[in-house]
């Protein structure tokens, strides 16, 4: 029985998931949408999906599978259009960036025997230091030995979890459970400041009087820096920024006091302080570097994991050992 994923958002991240499915062999129809022309395209001329579609709730009634990969903005119009298209027993898995404003409300929103689960790849170890130009492009092994965060909510059933799972086994990513608002403080620190950091330096530079100098002169370390602020998409962002608003405003003051304490030691001349400063910055970053690289998470207690179905990927995504449905309590 073929089974029908629907691509919803194909971006690198659900062009690359797309990519990865295809890679898999599996005897399954990827249908995608993306709501800019140029990008669905794009994503089908990589082979990320085998059609595309101008309605993506039309191509949901039969979807067993729906990635949903939009920005926090559109997600809630999204997941009602899609309700009452879905099929019983289809799954819609949910990428987009913020999850606890979503998860409080979308699994009363689709019908019974319906599942909503909110999940969060992170990015192949062996892909964090591509190059600006590289980030842009989608690849199969995008999420090859990092994690799948997971968001389960009660009353999930066994195959929706099951089947979520070997997406997770497809894509090369170690799944574990998380709580929506432990995502949401993440990516305060790991996405949403960086981001702003990028921004902030881009924006002293072209306003200071010695930008023509600058900009000649500039290297690694400004390119580094800044092109993390260049985002391709700024309303989506401001639109993440905005609704992740509590999480931002504790670590921007937490940034800025960091910030202080640099001005503090740099004004007061304070050479030895500001060197051990440093070094423990630098210290700190070899060693979040290295455990990345490892990717041996289990060890930590902090880590639930969860174990993939003992069925073959291909045997549960294909419907071959149906499981009897059954609730969580």
């Amino acid at each position: 029985m073929t089974t029908e994923i629907v691509l919803i958002g194909l971006d690198p991240v659900g062009a690359s998931i797309g990519m990865a499915l295809g890679e898999a062999g599996l005897d399954a129809v990827r249908t995608g949408y993306d709501s800019d022309g140029g990008t669905a395209r794009a994503a089908r001329k990589l082979g990320a999906v085998d059609r595309l579609v101008f309605r993506p709730e039309n191509a949901a009634r039969t979807a067993d599978l729906i990635i949903l990969n939009t920005s926090p903005q559109h997600v809630r119009e999204q997941i009602q259009a899609l309700s009452g298209a879905l099929k019983p027993g289809a799954v819609v898995l949910d990428l987009t960036p913020l999850k606890a404003e979503t998860a409080t409300w979308a699994s009363s929103v689709l019908p019974e025997e319906r599942d909503y689960i909110g999940g969060a790849p992170v990015i192949n170890p062996l892909r964090l230091h591509d190059n600006h130009q590289e980030w842009g492009t989608p690849r199969p092994d995008l999420f090859r030995g990092g994690l799948f965060a997971l968001m389960i909510p009660p009353k999930t059933s066994e195959m929706a979890m099951d089947t979520v799972l070997a997406l997770a086994k497809v894509l090369g990513a170690t799944p574990f459970f998380i709580e929506p608002a432990e995502v949401d403080a993440v990516s305060a620190v790991a996405d949403g400041l960086p981001v702003l950091v990028g921004a902030a330096l881009m924006r002293v530079a072209i306003e200071a009087a010695g930008w023509p100098e600058i900009r000649r002169m500039a290297g690694r370390h400004f390119a580094m820096a800044t092109c993390v602020g260049a985002w391709p998409d700024s309303a989506r962002l401001a639109s993440v920024l905005r609704r992740n608003r509590q999480n931002m405003l504790v670590k921007l003051d937490d940034l800025l006091a960091e910030l202080q304490a640099f001005r503090m030691l740099i004004a007061q001349e304070e050479e030895e302080a500001l060197a051990e400063r440093l070094a423990e910055a630098s210290e700190a970053f070899n060693n979040w570097r290295d455990d990345r690289q490892r990717s041996d998470w289990a060890r930590e207690e902090k880590i639930g994991k969860l174990d993939f179905p003992k069925i073959g990927v291909a045997e549960r995504l294909l419907g071959i050992h149906p499981l009897e449905r059954k609730r969580r309590k």
